[in-house]
């Protein structure tokens, strides 16, 4: 079933305050194959912080659904993967943010944060396959800045950790959202996976997904802000890319 994950070319990203369930459902008429819930914070859930459960919204027919979930520590993130379940919402991947780049979400040990450690990184992840009853896919960038590109080896320890998918953002953390993605840096990344992954970052026309997709050998596209207001964009990466 892992490596039928990816039905179209297309996913849709996780966007806080923008992929919620109406928005998945809206987009997964065009074409998505797998939608991400907005981030759902591992002490929002330990909490009981009404908002956060409200992030988890689904009817159960909504195609491949992954829960995103961060958090700083082992710990937490195993407590709340623990209370997640035991909602038994209906949802395909548990997937962990490693890639958040907002200062309140680093500032606290989480989002990309994790790509600083990789000691700790190791032993969380692991943690985190063995307590979750769904698979678990992960969400990188490149590393943390220009200095400590180390998406390479971050996806080996993912992957030997038993993860399902990883989508890589090709920027650093400390570029942000700004500059250009950068494609080339992971042109050997198909090199060392077995498991599915998909290129983010840029992906605005179906000719960015296409010469993402030549570069990188993913196996889809994920969408953010090209998607926003331009659904049709899914149907034209899917069309260009069939067969």
């Amino acid at each position: 079933k892992v490596q039928n994950l990816i039905q179209s070319r297309v996913s849709l990203a996780p966007m806080a305050g923008i992929t919620s369930f109406s928005y998945r459902k809206l987009m997964q008429q065009y074409g998505v194959a797998l939608s991400y819930t907005e981030m759902i914070s591992d002490c929002g859930l330990i909490y009981e912080n009404r908002e956060t459960e409200e992030l988890l919204n689904t009817d159960g027919n909504e195609g491949l659904l992954a829960v995103q979930l961060f958090g700083g520590t082992k710990e937490t993130l195993v407590k709340g993967i623990k209370i997640l379940e035991s909602f038994n919402i209906p949802y395909d991947i548990l997937d962990l943010n490693l890639a958040c780049p907002v200062y309140k979400v680093t500032r606290n040990n989480g989002g990309s944060s994790w790509l600083k450690n990789l000691d700790l990184l190791k032993e969380m992840i692991h943690e985190v396959v063995k307590v979750s009853s769904k698979p678990v896919s992960c969400k990188i960038r490149l590393g943390w800045d220009d200095g400590h590109i180390n998406v390479e080896e971050v996806c080996k320890i993912l992957q030997d950790a038993g993860v399902c998918l990883i989508a890589i953002h090709a920027r650093t953390t400390k570029q942000g959202y700004t500059g250009k993605a950068r494609y080339e840096e992971l042109k050997n990344i198909r090199e060392i996976l077995q498991i599915p992954f998909i290129i983010s970052g840029d992906i605005f026309t179906s000719e960015d997904a296409m010469k993402a997709l030549e570069i990188t050998k993913a196996d889809a596209v994920m969408i953010a802000r090209g998607g926003t207001g331009n659904p049709l964009l899914v149907k034209e990466i899917n069309s260009r890319t069939a067969g």
